[in-house]
C-alpha cells in the first residue's frame, strides 16, 4: 500500500512538470527539483558503480605498484562512497527545496512584472553521468561523477 501511494506521488509529479513545461520560466526551478528528487535514488544504486570507474580511473593516473594500489582502492571505496552518498542527499535536500519553491513562485511570476529567478542549488548540466536521458519534461540524469576531478 506504502508503495503504491509513494508511485502514485511520483507519477503526479511527473504528470504536473509534463503540464505545466512551457508555462514560465520558474517552471525550471521546479523541473529541476523534480528531476533531483527522482534521481536520487537513482543516484545511491549507481553508487558502486560510479565509485568503481573513478577509482579505476584514479589508480591509473597514478600508476601505483600493485602493493599501494591494493590498500588505497579499499581506503579510496570507504571514502569515496561516503562522499558520493553525502552529495546525493545534497541533491535529494536541494530538489526537497526547489520543487515547492519553484510552484509557490511560478504563479507568483506570472502575474507579476518582477523576474523572480531562484538560484540554483544542485545542477547536473555540465556533470560527466552513467546515465544521461533529456526529455522536454524532465532530464533523467544519474550516477553522477561528482568525484572524478578531485
Amino acid at each position: 500500500m506504502e508503495l503504491r501511494r509513494m508511485l502514485g506521488g511520483v507519477a503526479l509529479l511527473v504528470a504536473t512538470c509534463l503540464m505545466i513545461a512551457p508555462a514560465s520560466a520558474q517552471v525550471s526551478t521546479m523541473k529541476r527539483g523534480a528531476e533531483n528528487i527522482i534521481m536520487a535514488p537513482v543516484d545511491v544504486v549507481l553508487t558502486p558503480v560510479v565509485v568503481t570507474k573513478t577509482l579505476q580511473a584514479r589508480l591509473e593516473e597514478a600508476n601505483m605498484p600493485v602493493a599501494l594500489a591494493v590498500p588505497t582502492a579499499g581506503a579510496g571505496i570507504f571514502l569515496y562512497s561516503t562522499l558520493q552518498l553525502v552529495v546525493t542527499g545534497a541533491r535529494l535536500f536541494a530538489g526537497l527545496v526547489e520543487l515547492p519553491l519553484g510552484a509557490v513562485i511560478a504563479p507568483l511570476d506570472a502575474v507579476m512584472d518582477a523576474d523572480l529567478s531562484t538560484p540554483v542549488l544542485f545542477s547536473t548540466e555540465g556533470t560527466e553521468a552513467v546515465l544521461r536521458h533529456e526529455t522536454p519534461a524532465l532530464d533523467f540524469v544519474s550516477g553522477l561523477y561528482y568525484l572524478r576531478g578531485y
